[in-house]
């Protein structure tokens, strides 16, 4: 069964006993902010020392890597990344994918409007890339989160091992993380506008993840959940014809029995039961007797199966003998006849 509704991991278990988590963390972000305002950030003393350390340790590969981590993060990458995993989510779960939609969509607009009412400057000076507009929060990484951090939650649609899960989530996280790094490592982001997206992130996430299992027990279905249903349904019946089929271990079913073969009244008994009947249109005797009063017997037999007769073995007995006669034989054998007549 895939792991689309219980997956190993959700970002939304942090907040499960939690619920100071994510106001805490919003709160957080408000403070860090409102302190970017005042005098362009200088209070945030922490953020021109981590720069200037980054700045020390540059190498050509390292900045070569850090460069091709931020491009992840563009404009048209973040974009082309979040209709592919709308469209791939679609197909097993819409409402992963309209969530998904909605968080890509509503993430430029939000970015914009903090970085308008915070104000503070990028980095000067020690540049590897050229940098836009205002610098808190980091738009990379929320724009990262907002895509590639959907990965666990469409994997989920699709994956049985949860080896793999963990590993694509790792992926997925690890390059938001990186994310983070290359803006500050590349000099275009202060340390604390990443933080504060990191932070803004995770809570998005979660929220994200919060809305989908909602729209799970309220709204309609999706196909990812009913065709595990269905998959589910045929692996139980297929379980029991299993076990039909087997039976118990080491019984034998032994040979066919055959057909049922009766009580021993076969064709003898409907020819003596024909004789019967055309004794009782006049004739003489009943001549379909055969020895030891067989055939009487087997209609004596059957009145009782038939009937429900239960007057036992002396009912019997005095039906033989007035077939046999009156001072006959109780077994109604020839002598018995003879006599009477």
């Amino acid at each position: 069964m895939p792991l689309h509704r219980t997956p190993p991991f959700a970002l939304r278990r942090i907040g499960e006993g939690r619920r100071w988590a994510a106001p805490v963390a919003l709160a957080l972000v408000t403070v860090l902010g409102l302190v970017a305002m005042v005098r362009h950030g200088d209070l945030l003393f922490w953020d021109r020392a981590i720069t200037d350390f980054c700045v020390s340790l540059r190498s050509a590969w390292i900045d070569r890597a850090a460069l091709w981590v931020s491009r992840l993060g563009s404009t048209p990458v973040v974009l082309a990344v979040g209709a592919v995993g709308a469209v791939v989510a679609a197909r097993r779960c819409r409402h992963v994918a309209a969530v998904m939609l909605l968080v890509v969509a509503t993430r430029p607009p939000l970015e914009w409007l903090v970085k308008e009412i915070v104000g503070r400057p990028r980095p000067s000076g020690a540049r590897l890339v050229t940098g836009t507009g205002f610098s808190y929060p980091s738009g990379h990484v929320l724009a990262a989160a907002a895509t590639w951090g959907f990965v666990p939650l469409i994997a989920g649609l699709y994956i049985h091992r949860r080896w793999l899960w963990w590993t694509l989530s790792g992926l997925a996280w690890s390059l938001v993380v990186l994310m983070a790094w290359s803006r500050v490592w590349l000099g275009v982001h202060w340390t604390t506008d990443v933080v504060a997206s990191l932070l803004v992130s995770v809570v998005a996430l979660a929220t994200a993840e919060i809305v989908i299992d909602r729209l799970h027990r309220t709204g309609a279905p999706c196909r990812s959940d009913v065709e595990d249903a269905v998959d589910d349904q045929e692996d139980a019946g297929g379980e029991q014809e299993g076990r039909r089929g087997a039976g118990r271990p080491g019984q034998d079913p032994g040979p066919d029995p055959g057909p049922v073969v009766g009580d021993g009244c076969g064709e003898r008994g409907e020819h003596d039961d024909a004789e019967h009947q055309r004794d009782g249109d006049g004739s003489e005797a009943p001549v379909g007797v055969g020895a030891d009063g067989q055939h009487d017997q087997c209609r004596s037999d059957h009145q009782r199966d038939g009937h429900g007769d239960q007057r036992g073995p002396e009912a019997g007995q005095r039906r033989l003998g007035g077939v046999g006669g009156a001072a006959g034989h109780p077994d109604g054998t020839g002598e018995g006849r003879h006599r009477a007549r």
